[in-house]
């Protein structure tokens, strides 16, 4: 419950006296047919009926936020705001390269990019239009039929340990000899349908020892440093980054992930000229991955 001076408070923001706000809630009240608020000696309770109110105003005005910044974009179609999210990996990689093309091209382009979240949130940031589109590995239960989803590329992962680790300068090397190794894991990595595991399962081979569980790119670099971790990361990375860190792909292939990674928008949303534009960067970016 509100005590009576915040609604006091709440009216100053809104630049109205008290009296004026009480009268627009009881005329919209009266408009409705239900009470929106309680009120009593000890202050102002919001209702159910308010609560569903506010829920629905809110999706309104975040609707109409959209739509300005759609406007703004079409009036000048080599600037605005792209917003994205994906996982780190694929943002440290693809994604920071193909920003990059975009800058060069559209120097007025912004970017608003997530890639701290999981894909169960991602998704909420597509269909909640904080994100323009998501690129991630989804599980196909979590899509339902607002999300249109493409198909990039088959990512493949590579073994990497830090360039002074004792593999590091190895030609030939198999995954029996890395299972006593001290490994470093991305939760993804520990899917089902992981190549990691899938590998070390072909091979007959028990699981390592996975000592650190995490997504964390920062993390990884930083223990793979010290030249006693080994770890896998995705084509999507090394490909376009990977050459930029003390880090060593080893000579082990694994098969590639069955499910590819996939670019998601949605359905009823009109992309802006400006991330179309950028989408075509990204797709001519995931060819190579796609063939490797």
């Amino acid at each position: 419950m509100l005590p009576l001076a915040t609604g006091q408070t709440r009216a100053g923001q809104l630049s109205l006296s008290q009296p004026a706000v009480s009268k627009a809630v009881v005329d919209l009240e009266d408009a409705l047919g239900v009470a929106l608020l309680e009120r009593s000696r000890q202050g102002i309770a919001v209702t159910a009926a308010g609560r569903v109110l506010i829920r629905r105003a809110q999706t309104m005005f975040d609707e109409l936020q959209h739509g300005l910044r759609e406007l703004a974009q079409l009036s000048d179609p080599e600037s605005g705001d792209i917003r994205l999210a994906c996982s780190e990996p694929v943002m440290g990689g693809l994604m920071s390269v193909a920003m990059e093309r975009m800058h060069l091209r559209y120097p007025r382009v912004n970017f608003i990019a997530e890639s701290g979240s999981t894909q169960v949130l991602q998704l909420q940031l597509l269909r909640d239009r904080d994100s323009d589109f998501v690129i991630t590995r989804p599980n196909p239960m979590e899509l339902g039929p607002d999300i249109l989803a493409e198909p990039l590329f088959h990512d493949r992962v590579g073994i990497v340990v830090g360039h002074n680790h004792r593999f590091a300068r190895r030609r030939k090397l198999s995954l029996a000899e890395l299972v006593d190794e001290p490994w470093i894991i991305s939760p993804v990595e520990l899917r089902a349908d992981s190549p990691v595991l899938a590998g070390f399962a072909a091979g007959g081979l028990p699981l390592p020892r996975f000592w650190v569980t995490g997504g964390s790119l920062n993390a990884r670099f930083a223990l793979l440093a010290s030249g006693r971790y080994v770890t896998a990361m995705p084509g999507a990375f090394l490909h376009f980054a990977g050459h930029q860190h003390a880090i060593k792909v080893v000579p082990i292939e694994l098969p590639r992930w069955r499910a590819p990674n996939v670019l998601m928008t949605l359905r009823q949303q009109s992309l802006s000229p400006v991330v179309q534009v950028f989408l075509d960067i990204v797709r001519e970016l995931a060819r190579p991955l796609a063939k490797a």
